[in-house]
């Protein structure tokens, strides 16, 4: 009966630790909320190849948008170097300019015909969804003249996991398998016992 209670205290803590540590809450108790969420992000085509990291806020504007605030990663093999802030870049000029927003959603269309613009050394690219055509487009004109829009094949976002989820899986992971292992190690002594070789 004792060890029926030890097991199951065991497999409460397991369960709890992995809860805990899953749901990102601290030894003490309290909340750490999640300050920023990254997305991976990819996209390709007509001569262009990009991808890397997108750092955003974690609340929603009003439109249900996230605001991207940071980018890492590459751009046919060169080194991004940075976020262009919101409004500049393109140029607002009419017809064509439509600065970028850089915000994001969680859902398609990922980004908004304005799009986010970053810098490539010190040339900067704007990316956003285009709907006249239904894609995604790139352009690096400051006048955002779409005779100049590279048509994307493709643009994939996945969310990064949070490091405080990843830590719980793998606790509740390690947790399980040694609750197992004292399941099958206590079966065997059982055996043992009644064929008389304990």
């Amino acid at each position: 009966m004792k060890s029926n209670t030890k097991k199951s205290t065991l497999k409460l803590l397991a369960t709890v630790a992995g809860v805990v540590l899953g749901i990102g809450l601290t030894v003490d108790g309290s909340a750490n909320p999640v300050q920023a969420a990254e997305f991976n992000y990819s996209y390709s085509g007509d001569g262009v190849d990009a991808s890397g990291v997108l750092t955003t806020t974690d609340s929603r504007d009003a439109n249900g948008y996230l605001t991207i605030t940071g980018i890492t990663g590459q751009r046919n093999g060169a080194t991004i170097t940075g976020l262009l802030p919101p409004g500049s870049f393109p140029n607002d000029v009419p017809p064509f300019g439509v600065p970028n927003d850089n915000l994001f959603s969680t859902t398609q269309p990922f980004l908004s015909f304005n799009g986010f613009s970053y810098l490539v050394g010190a040339q900067p690219e704007n990316v956003f969804y285009y709907p006249d055509q239904g894609r995604y487009a790139e352009t690096d004109d400051p006048n955002g003249n779409p005779v100049n829009y590279k048509l994307l094949n493709k643009f994939d976002v996945h969310r990064v996991p949070e490091p405080s989820s990843v830590g719980g899986l793998s606790v509740a992971l390690l947790g399980s398998m040694w609750l197992l292992k004292k399941k099958r190690a206590s079966a065997k002594h059982q055996l043992a016992e009644k064929a008389g070789f304990s």
